[in-house]
C-alpha cells in the first residue's frame, strides 16, 4: 500500500509533511521523491573516556538546551536518569568504568 497517497487516513497535516519531505529530497539532491531524515550527521571518534564522557553529556543536554526540560533526567527516553541511579523507561548498560583505559584509541 502507498501510504503517501493514501487520502482514507485522517492525518491533519498530511500534506505539509509531504512538502516538507519532498523539499528534504530536493536539497539534499537523493534518488527518492521523499526524504525524513537529514543526511549531514557527522560521526565522532569516541578516542578517550573524556570524548566519551563529553558527548555522552552533550547527548542528555540536547533536551534542555532545546528548552524542552529542565534537567537531563527529566526527559522520558534519556540515560541520563539512569546515570543518577534511578531507572529509566529504557534498558540501559551505564558506562561505568570508563576510566580503566580499556578499548580507547591513544592519541599522543
Amino acid at each position: 500500500m502507498n501510504y503517501i497517497n493514501d487520502t482514507s487516513n485522517p492525518e491533519s497535516r498530511r500534506e505539509w509533511l509531504i512538502n516538507r519531505f519532498e523539499f528534504n529530497a530536493r536539497k539534499q539532491n537523493s534518488n527518492s521523491q521523499h526524504q525524513i531524515w537529514r543526511r549531514d550527521n557527522h560521526p565522532i571518534i569516541l578516542y578517550s573516556p573524556e570524548a566519551i564522557i563529553t558527548n555522552l553529556n552533550y547527548i542528555h543536554n540536547n533536551p534542555v538546551n532545546a528548552g524542552y526540560i529542565d534537567q537531563p533526567h527529566h526527559y522520558r527516553y534519556s540515560s541520563a536518569i539512569n546515570y543518577i541511579d534511578e531507572e529509566g523507561l529504557l534498558d540501559v548498560i551505564l558506562i561505568e568504568d570508563i576510566w580503566n583505559n580499556v578499548g580507547y584509541v591513544h592519541t599522543g
